[in-house]
């Protein structure tokens, strides 16, 4: 189970043991927002101001764990979802944007690069999921609408699920 919190820290509880079995006390400078595990290893962190940071768990406890910094969406990280096949990390950030970026190992070292920002939308993006078979990127937002996203065209939204007057968090 991974946990984070306004300290900026997260934390890895083994629940067979019920215990914390892993922490990085100053993962972020701002609270994190939004955590989600890309593989058995590999995991991410978006916080309040943006940062995204990828995090390998099989570094030893005692060394700097390899995280990667992209500020390139402003706001809150609202929410990830990871393309697997693609390897493509999918966020959603206050500021209205859906960001995609490229993830790549080599060796020890893992990298993000942005391989598309969408146009700023009139609402926040609180919310993302995956939808047929990956190919639908729905994202929810203050305004109650859904935005919706074809995998591959990450410009602007393809259609909108409208007539919702309360906020889609979730």
């Amino acid at each position: 189970l991974l946990t984070t919190g306004s300290d900026g820290a997260w934390h890895l509880f083994d629940m067979a043991k019920t215990q914390v079995c892993r922490s990085k006390l100053s993962a972020h400078t701002d609270p994190i927002y939004s955590a989600l595990f890309l593989d058995d290893f590999v995991m991410c962190t978006g916080d309040d101001e943006g940062v995204i940071r990828l995090w390998d768990t099989r570094c030893p406890d005692d060394s700097v764990m390899k995280s990667e910094i992209h500020e390139q969406q402003d706001g809150t990280v609202s929410s990830m979802v990871f393309l697997a096949q693609e390897k493509r990390l999918v966020t959603t950030s206050t500021n209205g944007s859906l960001g995609v970026y490229d993830i790549r190992s080599s060796g020890n070292n893992i990298s993000l690069q942005l391989h598309a920002l969408s146009d700023m939308m009139e609402s926040e993006l609180n919310d993302i999921c995956l939808m047929k078979n990956n190919q639908l990127i729905c994202c929810g937002t203050s305004k109650g609408e859904v935005q919706l996203y074809h995998k591959g065209w990450y410009g602007d939204c393809k259609d909108r699920v409208t007539g919702n007057p309360y906020s889609v968090d979730t």
